[in-house]
């Protein structure tokens, strides 16, 4: 025993403090991972999703804990499910007071093939729930637990289980359409059949951030009248950088005008089994998130909506996509600049072969899926 505190004093010398530092976190965290292993390793769930738990939780140290509180809750109850045999995908989104968003989102996506629309309705005050419970598509889910992004992923895995795997899945925000090049020829359904051929699961998807042609702050728009008025999106704007766990995109408009760097990139549309978690910008396991180099679909990002009624209702919706402080940024902006999102890589959206002009695209995936129809 001597001897090992004279070790550990020789230790305590010679080794730098910041690596002492680190050691003494790696312990506590790698008990604390162990923890975690045997908290899921002790729930009544299959072996492959308390795997998929279990890796996850090993790389998503700072997320795990919400998560996986939220998910052994089984905090999100069903008020109206619809019948669950259909073909193709099934729409999910997690919602609160988006009324003006979700009825264009039901108009738009039934009209590309979606026959099954699954809602988690986050207490919503605004008439979205009322409305949501009349949709004969629409399987209605509420819950009461305060939002936060890893909280959210949690609700759509409560969901997941409940309809099944193996299966596509659509997860999406209120204020975002699915679409890619050829949608109005080639509908959903030959999309995820060509995407099956190919052996993919998780397309990468760029969110585009679609704008008017002028101050979004003046704009007063209802319903279908914001695919007219906002359809204008930039070309070259936006970067693609490889990290460890995906493939992100950032820039657009946002980044050009005042510098905010978001991610612009989702694969929100996957083919889930029990060994996969949904993510908002990934999904677990990575290996999902690089199936191809470039873009192969897009989400037709309506941002820049509302933002009179958005601002006024951040307070209440704490961040739901985005927080306060990032709308009155853009706010202020706008109000004290002279400004537009217009510059010299604006393109208007007339059909969806225009997308074909962005600059991340994957030109072979494109090439293969359109050649009989171009």
């Amino acid at each position: 025993m001597r001897n090992l505190n004279i070790l550990y004093k020789i230790f305590l010398i010679f080794t730098p403090k910041f690596l002492i530092i680190n050691i003494i976190k790696f312990i506590f965290k790698k008990k604390h991972l162990i923890d975690y292993k045997l908290i899921i390793s002790n729930k009544n769930i299959s072996g492959n999703k308390k795997n998929a738990l279990i890796s996850y939780s090993y790389v998503n140290k700072n997320k795990i804990e919400p998560y996986l509180t939220s998910y052994f809750n089984k905090s999100v109850k069903s008020i109206k499910i619809i019948n669950r045999n259909n073909n193709g995908p099934t729409l999910i989104c997690v919602l609160k007071n988006e009324l003006q968003y979700v009825i264009s989102q039901l108009e738009y996506h039934r009209k590309i093939g979606v026959k099954h629309f699954i809602y988690i309705d986050n207490l919503s005050n605004d008439g979205t729930f009322e409305f949501l419970l009349k949709q004969d598509d629409v399987s209605l889910f509420t819950v009461e637990e305060k939002y936060n992004g890893s909280i959210k992923n949690a609700w759509i895995g409560q969901v997941i289980d409940f309809f099944g795997y193996d299966k596509w899945y659509l997860i999406l925000d209120a204020d975002e359409l699915f679409i890619y090049p050829g949608i109005e020829t080639k509908n959903i359904h030959s999309y995820i059949n060509f995407l099956e051929e190919k052996g993919m699961k998780s397309p990468f998807l760029l969110m585009v951030d679609m704008y008017a042609d002028n101050k979004p702050l003046n704009q007063s728009i209802r319903g279908h009248d914001f695919f007219k008025k906002y359809c204008y999106f930039d070309i070259d704007s936006y970067k693609k950088e490889l990290q460890l766990a995906r493939q992100r995109i950032t820039g657009g408009p946002r980044y050009r005008l005042y510098g905010y760097n978001n991610t612009r990139s989702k694969h929100s549309l996957i083919k889930i089994s029990a060994n996969i978690i949904a993510g908002t910008h990934e999904n677990h396991p990575y290996f999902l998130n690089f199936e191809t180099e470039g873009v192969i679909g897009f989400l037709l990002h309506y941002k820049f909506i509302f933002y009179d009624e958005k601002i006024r209702n951040t307070e209440s919706k704490e961040d739901y996509n985005v927080n306060n402080s990032i709308y009155n940024d853009y706010k202020n902006y706008f109000n004290n600049y002279n400004s537009t999102f217009f510059y010299n890589g604006t393109q208007k959206l007339i059909s969806s072969y225009d997308l074909l002009k962005i600059n991340l695209l994957d030109k072979s995936f494109f090439h293969n899926f359109l050649k009989n129809i171009i």
